[in-house]
């Protein structure tokens, strides 16, 4: 994998229907079907073992947040509060080497998504995405919006620099005002380039059938670009997405508006793509 050399200070968001090329040796960080765990509580502002593997779960308000048997990890809520599960790749998946320059794919899929509210400017919305130290990356299926004809949109989005900064942009407006049934959301990147895919399709099951890289419909990339007052090489390198035990992946529910938003995550997929 090639590293970039200069001074990479921001993040540019653009159209691309170009996905990462390199799709051989992948290892499987995690890959868990949570419709077949038993049922479960989860415990917010803790680690909870979730088919055996550690993981954050962190919710706000008083949403229901559960691992259902046969639904997936469950989500409800009527008001405006959100859920979320946060894996740690760098501590949590000890018996893998992940490298400063390794490729990330992530993939979740959702099922049973309903979001009810009446079109807003901010709605509510089921979220992908990869934090590290201040800064995030996230992908989500929100609607409806009535900035895009009150219909369903995709959104791909950054913060940097302590959150205090950051962007996004629509990627897609859908063809109806409702959220509902399947979504996918895929996150596939380097530390300097990632790409965003989303639609509305069910993965058949199994590896071996998984989509591969390109599959689910591309919408968006975003790159780190180099800071023009800085010389075109430079010793520092900035890697703010895959250097940090601080990166997490994480995937969840958000509830802007106070109507029912309801859903489950039903599968997660973490890929490796790198050398040990």
């Amino acid at each position: 994998m090639t590293i970039l050399t200069g001074s990479l200070t921001s993040l540019q968001l653009s159209g691309s229907s170009l996905v990462q090329r390199k799709d051989t040796g992948a290892e499987v960080l995690m890959d868990m079907d949570f419709t077949q765990l038993p049922n479960q509580t989860l415990t917010s502002g803790q680690y909870n073992s979730i088919g055996g593997i550690s993981a954050f779960v962190l919710t706000n308000g008083s949403p229901f947040f559960e691992i259902v048997n046969g639904q997936g990890i469950s989500y409800s809520d009527a008001g405006t509060g959100f859920a979320y599960i946060y894996w740690y790749p760098y501590t949590t998946f000890t018996g893998s080497t992940l490298n400063i320059n390794d490729r990330i794919r992530v993939v979740a899929e959702y099922s049973a998504s309903m979001a009810s509210a009446a079109p807003a400017t901010d709605p509510d919305y089921f979220a992908l995405g990869v934090n590290a130290d201040n800064n995030q990356l996230i992908s989500y299926c929100r609607g409806a919006d009535s900035g895009n004809s009150n219909k369903f949109v995709y959104v791909a989005a950054f913060t940097v620099n302590s959150f205090a900064a950051g962007t996004s942009i629509i990627t897609t407006t859908g063809a109806t005002t409702s959220v509902t049934g399947a979504i996918r959301l895929e996150l596939d990147g380097t530390q300097e380039n990632w790409y965003f895919a989303a639609d509305r399709s069910f993965s058949p099951g199994g590896l071996t059938t998984f989509p591969a890289p390109g599959d689910i419909t591309p919408q968006s990339r975003v790159r780190m670009v180099t800071n023009s007052s800085q010389p075109d090489l430079i010793t520092n390198y900035y890697a703010p997405f895959t250097s940090s035990v601080e990166t997490a992946i994480f995937a969840g529910f958000d509830s802007n508006q106070a109507a029912l938003l309801s859903g489950s995550l039903q599968r997660l997929t973490i890929f490796r793509y790198g050398e040990t």
